[in-house]
């Protein structure tokens, strides 16, 4: 995981240059919607309100990569100290 400002995006070498300069293009006015950035990559643009703490539930990313901007508190923790529910 990576928690860092959008600004610094380019000190990630593993990030493709395309995903970088979109990510750059960014703005508050950028519509929601899916844009595409080449035959597999992508970038869901999603606004909503967030859950309380006690309606939420962990979450893992382990197939793609994923990208919040979000102003406030921002809860994680690392994948070993979860427990599995079925």
């Amino acid at each position: 995981m990576i928690i860092d400002k959008l600004e610094n995006i380019s000190l990630y070498s593993q990030i493709p240059d395309y995903v970088c300069e979109f990510l750059k293009t960014l703005s508050e006015d950028t519509p929601c919607g899916r844009y595409g950035l080449s035959e597999t990559d992508y970038v869901n643009i999603e606004t909503y309100t967030t859950k309380t703490i006690s309606e939420g539930k962990f979450e893992t990313h382990n197939n793609y990569n994923f990208l919040l901007y979000k102003r406030g508190l921002i809860k994680t923790s690392p994948l070993g100290s979860l427990i599995r529910m079925i």
